[in-house]
């Protein structure tokens, strides 16, 4: 039946904190149904759909806190929209990062006003103006300079296909040595190019600059080599550092 369906969907609802939650996804969605089978009840009964409405207006006890937490997720949304200005076709932002940051500070200068009219909110309103003043020195390159990202959205989605990949090939969990191993050039491994790829972006660098980035990579290694030494064995790693430095060397 679809709305036993509905119901498993509403299970699996995602937010994406801290614009969309999850738990007024679960609300809404929620309400719509309960109105659905309303309107399907006052055709005719049915025993199963009775249930799923007292199950559906179960929600009524988070009432109150529903209205709370949605006025001030309008608060983050309201900020979040300003700092997402549209791109022109030449992919430069309409705006300059002097015009955004002065958006900004209107906006939260008019949170600040509201906590006269919601006291309950104030603790709340507090926070976003502390939070984004702190962050402020570094929220407006981006508008000047297209080559900054303005999140680190892409960053965050290219970490979780890299864990995902190492997960696969190793059958471990934990995927923090294996980054902090490689450190950054973890970055140019994607499982997803072709051998002709990887070839292409090679020669795109020179043979000095790649010895010269080579030579970088085997001092990051033979740093990970003596972190992972002492991990292994502290007294002994202690010990030969020790002989190395009575001998003068390191």
């Amino acid at each position: 039946m679809n709305y036993t369906a509905t119901i498993r969907a509403v299970l699996q609802l995602k937010g994406q904190a801290p614009f969309q939650l999850s738990g007024l996804a679960v609300y809404e969605t929620l309400a719509r149904i309960d109105a659905s089978v309303t309107r399907c009840l006052q055709d005719h009964a049915h025993p199963l759909l009775e249930k799923i409405q007292t199950l559906t207006r179960r929600r009524h006890k988070w009432d109150e806190d529903y209205r709370d937490i949605h006025r001030r997720q309008e608060f983050v949304l309201g900020l979040a929209s300003i700092f997402d200005v549209p791109l022109t076709s030449q992919g430069w932002y309409t705006q300059t990062g002097v015009e955004v940051a002065q958006e900004v500070e209107q906006f939260l200068d008019g949170l600040s006003a509201l906590k006269i009219v919601c006291p309950d909110d104030a603790p709340f309103i507090d926070h976003i103006i502390r939070r984004t003043q702190d962050w402020t020195p570094g929220l407006f390159f981006c508008y000047e300079n297209p080559a900054i990202p303005r999140t680190n959205n892409d960053l965050e989605q290219y970490n979780g296909t890299l864990k995902r990949h190492q997960r696969r090939v190793t059958g471990r969990k934990e995927t923090a040595d294996y980054i902090t191993r490689h450190g950054p050039y973890v970055v140019f491994f994607d499982p997803h190019e072709s051998a002709d790829q990887v070839l292409a972006r090679f020669r795109q660098v020179s043979a000095k600059e790649f010895r010269q980035e080579r030579e970088l990579f085997i001092v990051a290694q033979a740093c990970q080599r003596r972190i992972r030494s002492f991990r292994r064995d502290s007294d002994g790693f202690l010990h030969r550092t020790e002989s190395l430095w009575c001998h003068g060397t390191s």
